[in-house]
């Protein structure tokens, strides 16, 4: 009898792990660290710093320009708040090599810029150009990239610590509709991959430009979905071997989230839906690049869920985990802090409160 049950048990586990996809994590509750006011949308308002420290930008509570930093702890080190003269809004940061911080956003007149001392007083504030500006980070040569838009086209503006102009591609996509860029990556070879969608027709965009914006390739990701407010691809990183993977989320007609993994040289490799196949995705989701040549994304539900997957190179599972409370939260970041060996994960919580929590890379447990 003994025999019997323990073969029966060992016959249950192996269904049970060719089902793993399917198979629905157990809710766990995080430690969150919780601040007064809202981060921006986009995967760049959450950096982790040189000295290890945390940097939120967005918008407080009383509608001022907010710039937050916080040790690995979660302890604010300082808070500053900022005027938004001519409509402001601030949606991205990075660190300079001498430990200065560079903020994009966008004004009435155009592209913000503001640099900031390590310690959040400002050392200089002016419009670069007119247009948008979405996301900042840095270049391989130690100036910065900005992606924004000029006219109804994709742009990408080089610039330097002082914001002074560089060059600039425009990395319109050329499809008759309005650009609308999201994302863009410093490749490792030195050119710049912009992820995006255009609205005529609906369409997910990958453009690669060299490092002066002459045009390497573009290729558009197809959707179940062709009403275009309603697709929200949101990161694309880069992996070892110089292939890109591009998260991605429809909510009508079919509610879905896809990673979709394409070479080189623009050419899709693979596409795989993420598990979690028992609630409807929400809109915004976060990834980062693993140790090992793989990736993690992170996202939230429609059901007041958090969750975090990891997988593999080739886009096999390692680990899945959800988190869950009562209240409502959206991912905008999700980071790889090298020295405590944690991802952190950020985002909003409620109408005017923001959130961070740590989770273990090896099991997405929280720490």
């Amino acid at each position: 009898m003994r025999l019997f049950i323990s073969t029966l048990s060992i016959a249950l586990l192996a269904v049970s792990c060719k089902k793993e996809d399917a198979i629905k994590p157990q809710d766990t509750v995080p430690t969150y660290y919780q601040y007064s006011g809202k981060i921006a949308p986009g995967t760049g308002s959450g950096i982790i710093l040189q000295d290890g420290k945390l940097l939120h930008c967005g918008t407080s509570a009383a509608q001022k320009l907010l710039v937050v930093k916080t040790d690995q702890q979660g302890n604010a080190i300082w808070q500053k708040e900022y005027a938004n003269d001519n409509h402001a809004t601030i949606t991205s940061a990075i660190e300079t090599a001498n430990g200065d911080i560079l903020v994009c956003g966008s004004d009435d007149a155009g592209k913000l810029l503001m640099k900031l001392d390590a310690n959040g007083n400002v050392l200089l504030r002016k419009t670069m150009q007119q247009g948008r500006a979405y996301k900042i980070i840095r270049s391989r040569d130690d100036n910065f990239y900005v992606l924004g838009t000029h006219n109804a086209g994709a742009m990408v503006l080089k610039i330097n610590a002082d914001g002074d102009s560089l060059w600039q591609g425009n990395t319109d996509f050329n499809t008759g509709g309005d650009d609308n860029p999201i994302d863009i990556v410093a490749c490792g070879s030195g050119d710049v991959l912009v992820m995006g969608t255009v609205s005529n027709p609906s369409q997910v965009v990958l453009a690669k430009t060299n490092d002066y914006g002459g045009p390497q390739f573009q290729t558009t990701v197809s959707t179940s979905n062709e009403i275009y407010d309603n697709t929200y691809p949101s990161q694309s990183v880069e992996l070892a071997e110089g292939a890109f993977v591009t998260c991605i989320t429809t909510q009508t007609p079919i509610a879905q989230s896809f990673i979709v993994k394409h070479n080189i040289l623009g050419q899709e490799a693979w596409r795989k839906d993420l598990p979690y196949n028992y609630e409807t995705p929400g809109q915004y989701m976060a990834m980062t690049v693993n140790s090992d040549g793989g990736f993690t994304v992170a996202g939230s539900t429609d059901g007041n869920k958090l969750f975090a997957v990891r997988y593999n190179a080739n886009g096999n599972i390692m680990w899945q985990q959800q988190y869950n409370d009562e209240r409502s939260k959206e991912v905008r970041t999700l980071l790889y802090d090298a020295r405590s060996n944690a991802y952190i994960i950020t985002g909003n919580m409620g109408a005017a409160q923001f959130f961070t929590f740590r989770i273990h890379p090896a099991t997405g447990k929280p720490m």
